[in-house]
């Protein structure tokens, strides 16, 4: 999760200080892209995700590019864990919560 954080992190920088092309087809992103990807494809939520994609009707400006189907199935693996992990948390309940009329003890149900 780490790694794919930090990747996407480095890649918007890149966009972010750069007044080159902002297309993911760019050699210098493209390149250090199929390295992410590789990477990435090891992930079991890689190939699912890439068949629920391809599924997809084109949309009328025709067939996504492979650099944005590859950007997107990059994106969608760390949501997915985000997502499974914040389902799996339980909501933190302080024991004393401050409020307008002042400190107040939460109940456990220990």
């Amino acid at each position: 999760m780490e790694r794919a954080l930090s990747a996407l992190r480095n890649l918007r920088n890149a966009f972010a200080h750069s007044a080159e092309s902002a297309s993911l087809a760019y050699q210098s992103r493209s390149s250090r892209l199929a390295e992410i990807y590789a990477e990435a494809r090891t992930n079991p939520l890689w190939a699912p995700r890439e068949t629920v994609l391809a599924a997809q009707l084109p949309s009328p400006q025709g067939n996504l590019d492979p650099h944005l189907r590859g950007y997107i199935l990059l994106i969608t693996i760390p949501v997915a864990f985000l997502e499974a992990t914040a389902q799996q948390l339980e909501p933190f309940k302080p024991p004393v919560v401050m409020g307008f009329s002042g400190v107040m003890r939460q109940r456990t149900t220990w």
